[in-house]
């Protein structure tokens, strides 16, 4: 079983300096504990988007190989 949470972080870019964005981490049920497999870091800016995007990862049980796929997709 697999659960997408979002990730809250403190970045910092040349251009934008200091900001706060929102990545994705995907977690793997194992012996009861859930660890992280992979994670996806900078996908927006918008809490609420990323909020959506890991609860329909979660709902559909996306195998995190497809992630990167995913959130390009709902990027477009």
């Amino acid at each position: 079983m697999f659960r997408y949470i979002p990730v809250w972080e403190e970045l910092s870019s040349p251009l934008l300096g200091q900001y706060h964005s929102f990545g994705i981490a995907a977690q793997k049920e194992v012996a009861g504990h859930w660890q992280t497999c992979c994670q996806v870091s900078d996908i927006s800016t918008d809490p609420i988007f990323v909020e959506n995007l890991a609860a329909r990862c979660t709902a559909g049980q996306l195998e995190p190989v497809h992630l990167l796929d995913v959130i390009e997709d709902a990027l477009i």
